[in-house]
């Protein structure tokens, strides 16, 4: 067995490495570097062949190949630097999310590497910050994340090195659906608008039929969906934003409804529509619920009902299997 001495020293060495390092304020404790402690995570995965490589599927399912560097990268391209870069680009998959609770009430943010073997088991995870509060609202998010948005603004814009060739961040925004709701400024699940995805309509209605018309509902099954547009999650300006970050303007429902599309405050970390992942537990829950259905119906539709029988099994399997739901009588 290892001396008390090697011991020491092996825990001194732990304690020195970016991931180990803590800054506290009066909003709470945060991690001092947060783009070296995700560097540090991805080097020792490296370092033991670990590192697995995530694709990004095209239309028909198969995996794009990636031929682009991050050193290649157009400063111009908002995408490219800031969380969502083109899928051929090399890149590193990393998710970030919030969770409440404990004993003593706080909002902990935590981070993960989707390029590893089980990415969601708390030992593979970075915790970014740990905050108390008494409720986790817009305004008390926002002051916890104020010292960690800058680190993830230059983790996204510096990129990460893998073997040697600094690779693009692909950024996924995840959690409860109701922490990603205040999170990007989303009204919530109660919403006009509550897809954080599309622009769907919750139900057909006679104040926006306008509205459901053009976008659908979320009961509709056949048809194209309108995704947001990619810059309404990106701390930008949005036409019909008032002061306090709140959008207004329009005379009827609907017109008030599109000065802000269901997002009436300016989201506190970017995203990317398509890259926002609700955790699957609260995919069966709420809203989100109906998404599970939804998917089935489009099996169906575009494969017919033996192929939507299997999905449906298979997808009763997961849920059952690797999340843990049981089924209610």
């Amino acid at each position: 067995m290892a001396s008390v001495a090697k011991l020491r020293g092996a825990r001194k060495r732990m304690q020195a490495l970016p991931a180990k390092k803590v800054t506290v304020n009066t909003a709470g404790a945060y991690i001092a570097n947060h783009s070296l402690a995700v560097q540090e995570r991805v080097s020792s995965l490296c370092g033991a062949e670990q590192f697995i490589e995530r694709h990004i599927f095209d239309d028909n399912g198969r995996p794009v190949p990636k031929t682009t560097l991050f050193t290649d990268a157009d400063s111009s391209k908002l995408g490219v630097l800031s969380r969502c870069p083109p899928p051929e680009m090399k890149d590193v998959h990393v998710t970030l999310g919030l969770d409440k609770g404990g004993s003593q009430l706080s909002v902990k943010v935590v981070v993960g590497l989707i390029n590893q073997e089980r990415p969601n088991d708390p030992n593979n995870t970075i915790l970014a910050a740990v905050c108390p509060c008494d409720k986790d609202n817009y305004d008390g998010i926002d002051s916890m994340l104020k010292t960690l948005v800058p680190q993830v603004t230059e983790l996204l814009v510096g990129g990460l090195l893998v073997g040697g060739e600094r690779r693009a961040v692909r950024l996924f925004p995840t959690g409860d659906f109701d922490a990603l709701c205040t999170v990007l400024g989303h009204k919530g699940a109660s919403a006009t608008m509550p897809c954080l995805k599309c622009l769907s309509t919750r139900a057909p209605s006679v104040e926006h039929a306008t509205l459901d018309a053009q976008y659908l509902t979320l009961q509709d099954v056949v048809g194209e969906r309108t995704l947001r547009l990619a810059t309404q999650y990106c701390n930008l300006e949005w036409p019909g934003q008032g002061s306090g970050g709140r959008c207004t303007g329009g005379d009827t429902a609907s017109e008030r409804q599109l000065a802000h599309l269901s997002v009436q405050r300016r989201p506190l970390l970017p995203a990317d529509q398509r890259q926002i992942v609700v955790i699957p537990l609260h995919i069966t829950l709420s809203v989100t619920g109906r998404l599970l259905v939804l998917a089935t119906e489009c099996v169906i539709k575009c494969n017919g009902d033996e192929t939507g029988l299997r999905f449906a099994h298979r997808l009763a399997a997961l849920l059952r299997n690797n999340v843990g739901v049981k089924p209610v009588p």
